[in-house]
């Protein structure tokens, strides 16, 4: 039994000449800390990132475009995450989607720095890291909240007339 309030009218959806609205409590698990307004092909990419990035435990970076993951990689730390999933393919960040599942530090934020992306999503950044980072004018930082218990949002797809909805499986598979 959901009962959405819309949250934020967009400026387009997909394609400028549809209209689009946001309805739930996105803004209640994400803070956007820069950038211009989000889109409806960004708040699709956000969720795609999120659902990705929280699959592991270890320093993990992944790169997205269009919900597709394009490079992903864990390491001891997120720069030798980033080197990793950043060597996958190196046209894919542009203008993508790049998220960490640790906070994003100064030199990670001065390697993101040199290339351009779309959206830059960690749990926290250094104050050096977010001051380089937004120095970018369009380029929007999503911090996600750290207290929203995101395992119990259930998983939902539009279909013809209504919505599905399911729990998250979150039991990893012994194959």
């Amino acid at each position: 039994n959901y009962n959405f309030q819309i949250s934020k009218k967009l400026r387009y959806g997909e394609n400028p000449h549809q209209n689009a609205s946001l309805y739930g409590r996105f803004f209640e698990y994400y803070e956007q800390i820069h950038g211009k307004e989000l889109s409806y092909c960004n708040i699709l990419d956000i969720t795609a990132a999120t659902y990705l990035i929280r699959e592991f435990e270890k320093p993990t970076v992944a790169i997205l475009k269009h919900t597709n993951p394009c490079g992903v990689a864990s390491g001891k730390n997120l720069i030798e995450a980033w080197e990793c999933a950043y060597a996958t393919d190196k046209q894919a960040p542009f203008g993508g989607i790049i998220v960490t599942n640790r906070n994003i530090s100064t030199n990670l934020a001065n390697k993101i720095s040199q290339i351009f992306c779309e959206i830059v999503i960690a749990p926290g950044f250094t104050l050096a890291g977010e001051r380089l980072l937004k120095k970018k004018k369009n380029l929007r930082l999503m911090q996600l909240n750290d207290n929203q218990n995101l395992e119990e949002i259930p998983e939902m797809r539009s279909v013809i007339g209504g919505i599905l909805a399911q729990d998250q499986d979150r039991k990893l598979s012994n194959l």
